[in-house]
């Protein structure tokens, strides 16, 4: 006869054999998903660059950390999708040639009281219209934190058109929703009134999870753009940084400042904006040809909103550079209309080999 006592005897054994097999698969699956490494695109994995550019990744983890208030365990890299990159960077680009275009005309033939103001409506109104002939629903604003949502796309038959058809433009619905558009129509509009106007600068910053991915700066009066993206070989052949002793530069109002923290005399002024700031590291942005940056570094010590530094701080970052705070914590994106009391850009061409 069986009793239920021996019923119990014999299930005990298969029991604790499909507990224990129960439990290890229950750890494996929790340990795989707390040390899963981030899956990346296969052509823009770290490993495939060098050095200079896989501390950038570190770099963003740490900016990321430093919001939270949470120290990084692991690299975490900000990878915006190929073929968005890809085509944004090519529309972005000709928008703004085709809006500094523009701004060369109301150069021409405006007064200048309105000079600055006619310009930022007509760059804004080229640019977010080429971005939005392609991409209807795709985020953009301006460096003041305005969303640009009622500006119309360009038309079908826009003459503008035909340069934009070498650009691999992908369909509307594929587009990242993490992706956002940063735009200065126009820097230094005191610069471009008193026709100091190689300081005159256009500047977009491509956005993917509030981290710089890619950043474009024109000067109109030049024609002359400077681009970088981070994690990407291509970048603009006009950069070239300076490789001789370090030099310094500072906003113009700042010299002072900057030499107390250098402990070097030898600091230069320099006019203009945030965006000009940066190219003085990357070219000499005087002249349309140069052999290599002014500056190794530059300070400014006024108050300034992040956003106006995207573009530049995107392209710095691509060569193996850095924009940080004045206490050397990396500029946050989170938060739009956030702002810095003065910002350090550095280049170190000897030390970080930039992306060939």
């Amino acid at each position: 006869m069986v009793t239920w006592a021996r019923c119990r005897r014999r299930l005990r054994w298969p029991t604790l054999v499909v507990f224990l097999l129960f439990s290890l698969l229950g750890g494996y699956m929790f340990a795989n998903v707390l040390y899963k490494t981030p899956v990346v695109n296969q052509r823009l994995k770290p490993e495939h660059f060098d050095s200079g550019t896989r501390g950038i990744y570190q770099k963003a983890a740490e900016s990321l950390a430093i919001a939270n208030d949470t120290a990084p365990t692991k690299t975490t890299v900000y990878e915006i999708p190929e073929f968005s990159l890809e085509s944004l960077l090519c529309v972005l680009r000709t928008g703004i040639k085709q809006a500094g275009e523009e701004i060369r005309i109301i150069k021409q033939t405006i007064g200048e009281n309105e000079q600055g103001d006619v310009s930022v409506k007509a760059s804004l109104s080229r640019i977010v219209g080429v971005l939005k002939r392609f991409w209807p629903n795709v985020a953009v604003s301006d460096v003041r934190g305005r969303v640009l949502d009622g500006i119309a796309p360009i038309r079908a038959k826009d003459s503008g058109m035909k340069d934009l058809t070498s650009c691999k433009v992908e369909d509307a619905a594929t587009m990242n929703k993490d992706i956002e558009i940063i735009l200065n129509p126009i820097d230094s509009i005191p610069q471009l009134i008193s026709n100091s106007l190689h300081h005159v600068t256009t500047s977009a910053c491509i956005l993917y999870k509030s981290h710089p991915a890619a950043g474009i700066i024109y000067q109109p009066f030049l024609r002359r753009s400077i681009w970088g993206a981070i994690g990407r070989k291509e970048r603009a052949e006009e950069i070239s940084l300076r490789r001789g002793a370090p030099a310094y530069g500072a906003a113009a109002n700042h010299v002072d400042e900057a030499k107390k923290r250098v402990g070097s005399s030898a600091v230069s002024p320099v006019e203009g904006g945030d965006d000009y700031a940066v190219l003085t590291l990357l070219t000499n942005p005087s002249v349309v040809k140069s052999e290599e940056g002014l500056f190794s570094e530059f300070f400014s010590y006024r108050k300034t909103g992040v956003t106006s530094l995207c573009a530049g701080d995107a392209i710095v970052r691509s060569v193996g550079g850095e924009i940080v705070d004045l206490r050397h914590k990396p500029i946050s994106y989170a938060e739009k209309t956030s702002t810095v009391d003065g910002y350090l850009i550095k280049v170190d061409a000897l030390k970080k080999k930039p992306i060939n």
